[in-house]
């Protein structure tokens, strides 16, 4: 059984994790497989003080939830990149951004990252605005995030980015500028991926700027260092 370095997802093989995009997977001992082949969320990989909220209960989705979805990457990091919500295949894995939305961000950051000069490369954590899949029932469609779950889990927010110590701060998609503009006023808003997915994906004519925007993130994160 395999871990990423960088952001202690698990994978099959050795190689570039799936998940970041960037770290190598290394053999770890990482515990048992759940049913389905999934691994649990292994609380020994997230900061002390987040773990309190993988037992949240402060809104309802805990009784939808399968997993509490906090972030990957390092803490701290050079840039945090916020999400909307875990969909359905983040609940089932406990990781943000795993699937189309995740393959389409990944290959945002891979250009971002090969487009800088120099030897440094910045670091990024990514997370969402609500750690827990917005559904009204188990294993059901997504949905948007309320204002009540959105305030819940607020607290949470901002003890990640207290963590993470960004240089700077993207929001991805209008669920995120909405919730988290006025405390961040300098963040880069960003369209989310999820949308860029449903415009042709790395074809479509949204990839290119999106990928302007993440170039300008890590170049503002070099800068601030």
């Amino acid at each position: 059984m395999t871990r990423c370095y960088q952001c202690h997802d698990h994978g099959p093989t050795k190689g570039t994790c799936p998940v970041c995009g960037r770290g190598v997977i290394l053999r770890a001992n990482i515990g048992p497989r759940r049913a389905g082949g999934h691994r649990p969320l292994v609380a020994g990989n997230v900061p002390k003080a987040l773990r309190p909220w993988l037992t949240c209960k402060r809104c309802g989705l805990h009784h939808v939830r399968r997993n509490v979805v906090l972030g990957v990457g390092p803490l701290p990091a050079d840039v945090l990149l916020v999400g909307e919500a875990p969909g359905k295949s983040e609940d089932l894995r406990g990781v943000p951004f795993v699937g189309k939305a995740g393959r389409i961000l990944r290959a945002g950051l891979r250009q971002a990252l090969a487009s800088l000069e120099g030897a440094r490369e910045p670091t990024y954590y990514i997370t969402n605005v609500l750690a827990c899949h917005p559904t009204d029932k188990k294993r059901g469609p997504n949905r948007a995030p309320t204002r009540e779950e959105t305030l819940a889990c607020w607290p949470r927010l901002e003890l990640t980015e207290r963590l993470a110590r960004p240089k700077v701060i993207v929001l991805l998609g209008e669920v995120a500028r909405q919730a988290c503009s006025r405390q961040w006023p300098t963040a880069i808003h960003l369209y989310h991926p999820a949308y860029i997915a449903r415009r042709g994906g790395t074809a479509s004519t949204e990839f290119r700027p999106f990928v302007r925007g993440l170039e300008e993130a890590f170049e503002g994160a070099r800068e601030e260092g």
